[in-house]
């Protein structure tokens, strides 16, 4: 299994979820996060004093299948950059392993390797 993990911009997730439908998607968490990369922030003042403001974005946990991994890269990727392709700061797409996905039944608090 593999971990694609996908910075994007808020706006993005509805055709991001969109696209990923069709795919073999098993597991999507969505969290925002704020960062920096070759998007700079930008400058507000507040009470006079200047403040560097980091824009926001969202962080796509997915867990698929080996053989899926490339069919979810690119629909996520196509999505994301909202059909311009040359489009610059659109996010970015990190790909890593997965060796295990545990899932712990509530109230059991057992806990069991899911096979996916």
């Amino acid at each position: 299994m593999k971990l694609i993990i996908a910075i994007v911009h808020p706006q993005s997730l509805p055709a991001v979820e969109a696209a990923l439908n069709g795919d073999t998607a098993t597991l999507l968490s969505v969290s925002q996060v704020v960062g920096s990369g070759r998007e700079p922030g930008y400058t507000q003042t507040y009470r006079g004093r200047d403040f560097q403001v980091r824009r926001p974005k969202l962080r796509l946990e997915i867990a698929v299948s080996d053989t899926s991994v490339e069919s979810v890269v690119q629909s996520v990727a196509q999505a994301a950059a909202g059909g311009d392709a040359a489009a610059n700061n659109d996010g970015k797409i990190f790909v890593t392993d997965l060796h295990q996905c545990v899932n712990v039944r509530h109230g059991e608090g057992a806990i069991t390797t899911v096979a996916m």
